[in-house]
């Protein structure tokens, strides 16, 4: 076993190193995500999320029932808030800021119902004048 049969190779070290290179080329292109992968992830999570809110919409179980009227008094008592903010501005301007700052504090969740409840009844009857027109 000399220094040179370091150097000397066989079909298996071959398919093996050949294997290993076709491995990394693959491994490093999948580190980068082309527009088009962004494109059809985007259009299949779309199909996926509004799947899933369609069949939660249409169920009349209490769980369903308990979230919409969540939903409604969350978005109510938002709506609230602000109102008797504005009215009370020109009477009562710090109790129109605390006003504010509860509308504020509920503002978060306030944007999770609007874009995760009620957007995709929105977004359902965007897309069926969109067929109807087309």
């Amino acid at each position: 076993m000399g220094f040179l049969d370091w150097f000397k190779t066989t079909p298996k070290a071959v398919d093996t190193a050949a294997n290993l290179i076709e491995k990394g080329a693959s491994g490093i292109d999948k580190l980068f995500f082309t527009d088009e992968e962004k494109s059809d992830a985007s259009q299949k999570l779309f199909r996926l999320w509004t799947t899933a809110m369609a069949t939660t919409q249409s169920e009349s179980t209490a769980r369903s029932m308990t979230r919409r009227m969540l939903a409604v008094m969350i978005m109510g008592e938002f709506l609230l808030f602000l109102l008797m903010a504005v009215f009370a501005w020109p009477f009562l301007r710090e109790w129109s800021l605390f006003m504010l700052d509860c509308a504020r504090a509920l503002g978060n969740l306030v944007l999770a119902i609007g874009v995760f409840y009620f957007g995709p009844y929105c977004i359902g009857n965007y897309l069926k004048k969109q067929k109807k027109t087309d």
